[in-house]
């Protein structure tokens, strides 16, 4: 027999309660039925055992959800985190970094509304890199809770803001006009640099246009 063993809540819960009275903490105990002489059951009270203490956690934050996951590499960008549980914007922190360049950055500005934070992408610093794939931190209490990877394009506006509106919040697919771009793409992407466009040195054969006489 399995038995769930907490202290008994008998009143209004709050943290102070549950602190008091340790109702973040629970136990299993474990003891063996038997049948005796008679037929009846019995417990071994002798040979029961108990689980370790297990601790429930209360209040804890969480990100659900960050998007967009892309963006221009010249320009600020708005992106917004939806955010589980309560959180408090003083204990919010948020690190941009970039491992191949080592570069990184800290969001200073951001704005909570419930519990979802809205804040402005830094442009890349390097323009020479074409697309480069950096991370977002997020710390909570100084603590490491989510970390999602943020794309930086170096495209038109045009193509940005039609990437914009192919995007969907439960699947990014993005779609361009010669070429299409998908998760996978973008996981393998780390730096690419810049490469200018050649002109092509060849000209054009004039075409001869013969007369019948």
């Amino acid at each position: 027999m399995i038995e769930f063993i907490k202290s008994k809540q008998d009143d209004i819960i709050t943290k102070e309660l549950i602190r008091s009275r340790k109702l973040y903490q629970s136990m299993l105990r474990f003891t063996r039925i038997y049948r005796d002489e008679y037929g009846k059951l019995q417990r071994d009270e002798i040979g029961q055992e108990y689980s370790s203490i297990m601790t429930e956690h209360y209040g804890d934050v969480s990100v659900e959800h960050m998007s967009p996951k892309y963006g221009p590499i010249n320009r600020e960008s708005m992106v917004f985190v939806v955010f589980k549980g309560r959180i408090v914007k003083d204990d919010l922190s948020i690190m941009i970094c970039e491992q191949t360049t080592q570069w990184s950055h800290e969001i200073k500005k951001f704005i909570l509304n419930g519990n979802v934070i809205y804040f402005n992408m830094p442009p890349f610093p390097y323009l020479c890199i074409n697309n480069v794939k950096a991370s977002a931190i997020i710390y909570y209490k100084n603590q490491k809770i989510h970390e999602s990877t943020y794309l930086y394009m170096n495209f038109s506006d045009e193509e940005l803001s039609h990437l914009f509106l192919q995007e969907s919040i439960s699947d990014v697919d993005i779609s361009m006009r010669k070429k299409k771009l998908d998760r996978n793409m973008i996981d393998n992407i780390y730096c690419m640099p810049l490469i200018p466009k050649k002109n092509s040195q060849i000209k054009p054969r004039k075409r001869l246009n013969s007369k019948l006489t």
